[in-house]
């Protein structure tokens, strides 16, 4: 979900790449060897491209992805010690969370910052550095 200020809108990448598997509104979405656009998983070091804008059922969709500088909407609230809003908010161990406690080990990604406690958040990414 993206505020209405942006809903139903889809952002130009310049990619023109296709989904390299099933992907759900809102994953976080990495450029897999193929060229195709996966999940991003377990932490990795891959370079992440944005969000999913909505649903991909299989391979074969052309994914439309949301980019920084908008808003968010994940419906829920953010894992981490006392999320409070202008709060860093990090990509999860499992690549698909995110929390404002940095990881402790892998890659440190920040995704956004926290704009209310009740999951919107204002997409920046940033690799920050490798643990």
């Amino acid at each position: 979900y993206v505020d209405a200020q942006v809903a139903g809108d889809s952002f130009a990448t310049g990619l023109n790449r296709k989904a390299g598997t099933a992907l759900s509104q809102g994953h976080v979405l990495v450029l897999h060897t193929d060229g195709k656009l996966m999940p991003a998983a377990n932490n990795s070091n891959d370079y992440i491209i944005g969000f999913c804008a909505e649903d991909a059922t299989s391979d074969s969709d052309d994914v439309k992805i949301y980019k920084e500088g908008i808003i968010l909407d994940i419906g829920g609230s953010f894992s981490g010690t006392s999320p409070a809003v202008g709060d860093a908010l990090f990509l999860g161990t499992n690549g698909q969370t995110f929390t404002v406690d940095p990881p402790s080990t892998g890659e440190v990604i920040r995704i956004g910052t926290v704009v209310t406690t009740a999951g919107k958040m204002l997409v920046k990414i940033q690799h920050i550095m490798s643990n």
